[in-house]
This record gives C-alpha cells, structure tokens and sequence, in this order.
C-alpha cells in the first residue's frame, strides 16, 4: 500500500524525545488497512516535506526576529 503525501508529517519530537531529523508521523485512521503487509513511502515526499518543515521554521525564526527589532 503506498501511503499518499497527505497523511505523512514530521514531528521534532516524540513521547517527549527530540530528534535532529525528526519523526515520520503515518497517519493510517481511516485507511482500510485488512491484507496490508507492507507500506511504501516515496523519498521524495518525505524529503520535500522535510523540506516544506524546514522553510515553515525559517518563516517563523525570521519572523520572531523582526518582531523583536520591533520591540527594541
């Protein structure tokens, strides 16, 4: 079964455990899963949604930066 993009996310953290690369987060409620015996997940969802997370991190880092100029 190839899991599609939408239900992948990666989490910094896990039961209160950090991770540098973080966590792959399968989200199969809903999935009809009766007979599946293997999952597949493209590499390149994966890498481009480290991708999307890391941008995400950057907008807010600058952003928290901006706005502390602006409080000085």
């Amino acid at each position: 079964m190839r899991i599609p993009r939408e239900r992948l996310e990666v989490k910094p953290t896990f039961e209160g455990k950090e991770s540098r690369s973080g966590w792959l987060e399968i989200n199969l409620k809903g999935l009809d899963l009766d007979g599946v015996a293997k999952l597949y997940v493209d590499m390149a969802d994966l890498e481009g949604l480290c991708s999307r997370q890391g941008q995400a991190d950057d907008l807010f880092k600058r952003l928290r930066d901006t706005l502390d100029e602006d409080a000085a």
